[in-house]
């Protein structure tokens, strides 16, 4: 997977089929102005973890100051033919 295409990142999948991949964005998230809060570290990183044994995962966007805790989609993972 690459996020800029500046070159590929490369993750470990287990022998049940489970990964976690983790890629950094470039992007840094700020607060909204209308937030009270403020965020001193707002890397973002796209994180894709989930099973290929089971075709099933999670996309989340995270941002460092949350722990890489973020907004998180679940996906479906299918062969390619």
């Amino acid at each position: 997977m690459s996020w800029d295409e500046k070159g590929e990142t490369p993750a470990f999948v287990n022998n049940r089929g489970k990964f976690r991949l983790e890629v950094p964005t470039g992007i840094v998230a700020a607060a909204s102005s209308i937030s009270e809060a403020s965020i001193s570290r707002g890397d973002m990183t796209a994180l894709l973890f989930g099973s290929l044994k089971t075709g099933k995962g999670n996309f989340t966007l995270g941002v460092a100051e949350f722990a890489n805790a973020g907004c998180t989609s679940k996906v479906e993972f299918k062969p390619v033919s």
